[in-house]
């Protein structure tokens, strides 16, 4: 059991391969975060860089209950390895960096694997262009 724990240990990874993701307002995100063994046991959360810090976007605890906030949610609920979040109708503000982290059981100050995180980009949606407007008015009253 020593020895599992051991390999375990050494062997996980936390996989983010996105790098970037584009998107436009009002659409539907999906970032990955895949665990490379569902043995390692603790808590496993998302989190968004910003100025002030971090913010929480999602979290699961050891004891299975869940922290989501508005518009995410988890891609797969049932899974030991896939923490993939959506986030629903993107806005302006969603763009920045999150972050999958996962926690060795008993020690939520230091993540135990985190990856250099997903950057979303999201822009304004495109307008489309219907050509010159022409009204007819009449004519003018007298």
């Amino acid at each position: 059991c020593i020895l599992l724990d051991a390999f375990v240990l050494t062997n996980f990874t936390v996989n983010q391969s996105q790098g970037s993701v584009d998107a436009v307002v009002g659409s539907d995100v999906t970032l990955l975060c895949l665990l490379s063994s569902p043995l390692l046991k603790g808590p496993v959360k998302w989190m968004k860089k910003t100025s002030n810090g971090q913010e929480h976007i999602y979290s699961l605890s050891s004891s299975g209950s869940e922290t989501i906030a508005p518009r995410v949610t988890r891609t797969e609920a049932k899974s030991t390895v896939n923490f993939s979040i959506t986030i629903r109708s993107v806005q302006l503000n969603d763009s920045g960096t999150y972050y999958c982290e996962k926690y060795k059981d008993g020690d939520m100050n230091t993540p135990f694997k985190a990856k250099e995180g997903v950057q979303l980009n999201v822009k304004g949606k495109r307008e489309t262009s219907l050509g010159p407007l022409v009204l007819n008015l009449g004519t003018p009253r007298q």
